[in-house]
């Protein structure tokens, strides 16, 4: 168990003790237990989890997404969530595993929500501030270019003979084909053709999103992303055993 005054270095000490007693963390070599101690210790002051934290989950799935966020999936993350869910009160132990966003994570989001629109304002603004200083400077200078001009090396005809002519057809003054537009052809896909994995509509990404968060679509994407990283967790420490052989000397972290 724990308790509510924990801190976070209180919290990860409880919980390499139930660790070992599980058999899921190596007390010998004394360095595997302090190097795993002092890296929860720190995983867990900065991302807030304490025995406050703790006694504020109601079900197994907050605890799991919190872990999983602050230890950025560490092989031993498992253990880790399987120990603390054990210690959590027997009525949120036991109680369906929800995997929402917790109220700060909410409120996260609503605030990056109304930092791109803020954002988006701005831009707007500018860009129609910048049509309105282009637009009178740009419409004299296609007056000028469209006046003939003569003399000089090109003779009497100026720009408005021959060569001319093949402007007009869409190449330069030496015949040559029109150019294509700058980026034309190469593959490169319209931003406008994206879809937002929040809406499913075009034209924006999920993060700048308009719309209320689709947090099914959330609690499917986090679950995934567990998985996986159990996954990838499982084929590390394979990978680790195989390699450490038969010597007994495995390092846990």
């Amino acid at each position: 168990m724990f308790e509510e005054s924990f801190t976070g270095t209180q919290l990860a000490h409880a919980l390499c003790n139930n660790l070992v007693k599980a058999g899921k963390l190596k007390e010998k070599p004394a360095f595997i237990r302090t190097d795993r101690e002092a890296k929860m210790a720190g995983y867990f002051e900065s991302g807030g989890l304490d025995g406050a934290k703790m006694s504020s989950f109601d079900n197994p799935g907050a605890v799991e997404m919190l872990v999983r966020r602050i230890t950025n999936s560490e092989p031993w993350v498992d253990d880790a969530v399987e120990a603390l869910v054990a210690m959590l009160p027997e009525s949120a132990a036991k109680a369906k595993k929800v995997m929402g966003m917790d109220e700060e994570t909410k409120a996260a989001l609503e605030e990056a929500q109304d930092r791109t629109a803020q954002r988006r304002e701005r831009l707007e603004e500018q860009k129609d501030a910048g049509r309105d200083d282009r637009g009178g400077g740009r419409r004299d200078r296609d007056d000028d270019r469209d006046e003939p001009r003569g003399g000089g090396r090109w003779g009497d005809k100026g720009y408005g003979g021959r060569d001319d002519d093949r402007m007009d057809r869409g190449g330069d003054r030496w015949g040559d084909e029109p150019k294509k537009e700058k980026g034309a052809g190469k593959g490169k896909r319209d931003r406008g053709e994206r879809l937002c994995s929040n809406c499913k509509q075009p034209g924006h990404m999920s993060r700048d999103c308009p719309e209320p968060v689709d947090e099914e679509a959330v609690r499917e994407r986090l679950a995934a992303k567990a998985a996986k990283d159990a996954k990838d967790a499982e084929r590390r420490e394979k990978k680790a055993a195989a390699a450490a052989g038969g010597d007994g000397g495995e390092r846990d972290d």
